[in-house]
């Protein structure tokens, strides 16, 4: 979607007795007009898988858990199999228990290292994350 421009957020801890927010919803508005919302919570329960769900004008994909398990396009395009997420722990207690979502990310890390190569996420794009976490805080 390109860069964010705007935040707005908010971030609470509703539910556990933890030292950090167990609840954040936040707008965002991205440089080219766009909008989105980011919604997580380890206060609802039961608890559903990670999921994400992109909507525009040429439709729609949900992913749940790294796996496409809806899509609706107007252009029709082979997405491969769609398969159902499997349950996600983290979804209902507030400690990470499933990483298994940085295995790839951290592999290519590992790799761009051993062979003296360029990461998919360098550090720069690295601190643009932790800048937009920030911003939602």
């Amino acid at each position: 979607m390109g860069d964010v421009v705007r935040v707005q957020a908010r971030a609470i801890t509703a539910l556990h007795q933890i030292e950090s927010e167990d609840t954040v919803v936040a707008t965002l508005e991205f440089r080219n007009g766009a909008i989105g919302t980011l919604e997580a919570a380890t206060s609802a329960y039961p608890g559903y898988p990670r999921r994400v769900e992109l909507s525009g004008s040429e439709g729609t994909i949900i992913v749940e858990n790294d796996r496409i398990v809806s899509a609706d396009l107007r252009e029709p395009v082979d997405l491969g199999p769609r398969e159902a997420g499997s349950a996600n722990a983290s979804a209902s207690s507030p400690v990470i228990s499933d990483v298994r979502g940085h295995r790839q990310i951290l592999e290519d890390f590992r790799q761009a290292i051993e062979t003296n190569g360029t990461p998919l996420c360098n550090g720069y794009e690295g601190r643009r994350s932790v800048e937009l976490v920030q911003a939602i805080l």
